[in-house]
């Protein structure tokens, strides 16, 4: 028997896939996009809390580096976030950012190359800077200095968006689609490295097991895409997967805060 929290997403998914279906009748391939991108804001922006927030956004980091627009970033807001808002458009630093999603009116399976480059050289190209919290702060005053030194000299170089770091998760990549291809074909897809999660609406999310954490493995365990939910339960397999995501960061703001770094020299 479905649970009620079932029965309300698998509604929700027949209600989001006829609002995508109006938006095909607008002539401009940009404006039925758009239209679609606003549906997957909308629809996280609604369900993940006021921790949280969903914008169309370019992520920055202290270093001046860019990853260019995207579609859908999600964010924690408590950490002084967003630079720079305007016209549901933000600027948001790379240390909030918990997870990205490219929003696509069909996907395609063959892209997989090209995908995985251009998280690579887009938010892959920024660095996360973060100081330890009280509880880290304390730890490594007890701690020998041989065994503290590799944690200090990562929080003073800089991490990687891609990259985890002890309880710090990488940045997720996911991926939403109107329309897209058998469940089979997506499977070498989301096994590409530095991509984490799919969905496609009415069919199927598929999800790396451990999202946010080792997002460059290649044939291991880690590396493997697992199915959450198909039919009208990808809908809510995908919310979950976001919000396996946040949690990860939640877990982690116990731990680290943001570093002051964009507008003074590192101490």
């Amino acid at each position: 028997m479905a649970s009620h929290f079932q029965e309300t997403y698998r509604a929700l998914s027949r209600q989001m896939a006829a609002a995508a279906g109006v938006t095909s009748a607008l002539g401009h391939p940009s404006g039925k996009g758009d239209s679609r991108e606003d549906l997957i804001r909308n629809f996280l922006e609604s369900r993940i809390g006021t921790t949280f927030g969903a914008s169309k956004a370019e992520v920055v980091d202290s270093n001046g580096a860019s990853s260019g627009e995207l579609d859908v970033v999600v964010f924690d807001q408590s950490v002084a976030s967003s630079l720079y808002e305007a016209g549901g458009r933000r600027i948001v630093r790379v240390e909030a950012v918990a997870a990205t999603v490219e929003v696509k009116s069909r996907l395609d399976p063959s892209t997989w190359l090209q995908e995985s480059e251009r998280v690579r050289d887009g938010i892959g190209q920024l660095r996360r800077y973060y100081r330890p919290g009280p509880l880290l702060a304390a730890l490594g005053r007890s701690t020998s200095p041989n065994m503290w030194e590799p944690t200090e000299r990562a929080f003073y170089e800089g991490i990687s968006p891609l990259d985890d770091f002890q309880d710090i998760p990488a940045v997720v990549s996911a991926y939403f689609g109107f329309e897209g291809p058998a469940e089979e074909r997506m499977q070498g897809f989301i096994e590409t490295p530095l991509l984490d999660a799919v969905c496609v609406l009415g069919k199927y999310t598929i999800a790396k097991k451990r999202v946010g954490f080792n997002k460059r493995a290649n044939g291991s365990a880690d590396a493997l895409g697992y199915v959450w939910g198909r039919g009208d339960d990808a809908l809510g397999a995908f919310l979950q997967v976001i919000e396996t995501a946040l949690g990860n960061v939640l877990d982690a703001r116990a731990l680290v805060f943001p570093a002051a770094r964009y507008y003074a020299p590192p101490k």
